[in-house]
């Protein structure tokens, strides 16, 4: 028995949401009200995991203590303004330019989808 591999087209867009809170973002700079409605019809792919507000407060001694078993400082949400580690892995929801940058790519927010299923 041959078994079959899928192939995503390489136009194919993702989206991203959160297993927490249900938010939406994208990365791509699309159009958001063109992707809301791609969302709601399930026409779009979407890839799911911690948003980086719901990160920050999931798991932050998991997140020290992976930092320190991979050879970075246990700072994770301890840096007040910067931060020399560049390639940490928790940079995006650690610091708050960061987050906040996040949050001018997030489409939905679990509640207006909410609303939109009740009318």
């Amino acid at each position: 028995m041959q078994s079959q591999t899928v192939v995503c087209e390489r136009n194919e867009h993702l989206v991203y949401r959160c297993i927490k809170c249900g938010c939406y973002w994208d990365t791509n700079g699309y159009n958001k009200e063109e992707l809301k409605e791609l969302i709601l019809q399930n026409k779009i792919g979407v890839s799911s995991g911690y948003c980086p507000e719901c990160l920050r407060g999931q798991a932050v001694s998991k997140i020290r203590k992976s930092q320190k078993q991979n050879g970075y400082p246990s700072c994770y949400l301890k840096a007040e303004e910067s931060c020399d580690q560049t390639a940490c892995c928790y940079r995006s929801s650690c610091l708050e330019e960061e987050v906040d940058k996040w949050r001018d790519l997030v489409v939905l927010r679990n509640s207006y989808i909410e609303d939109k299923e009740k009318s």
